[in-house]
């Protein structure tokens, strides 16, 4: 690899890693809290579990964006 597209390859391996941690840590978070949900209003509970699943939406669609990034990383050093 060349030294600028190594360092970009390491980092976006680095960023994939700690994504799949976080989102990791967000289902374990989100099972505790289903298996013992806050005594909170219904609607308070709702908007709650809605952001949150939107922020587990949003993980994984970034960790599909970084799997992408490192083929195409991959790819172009594989052709030079």
């Amino acid at each position: 690899m060349a030294d600028g597209s190594e360092i970009s390859f390491d980092l976006l391996v680095a960023a994939r890693c700690k994504g799949h941690k976080l989102l990791a840590d967000m289902l374990e978070q989100r099972a505790q809290i289903d298996a013992n949900p806050t005594h909170i209003s219904a609607d308070n509970l709702k908007a709650g579990r809605e952001a949150f699943e939107n922020t587990i939406a949003s993980t994984g669609r970034m960790l599909e964006a970084l799997d992408q990034a490192i083929r195409l990383v991959d790819a172009t050093d594989r052709s030079n």
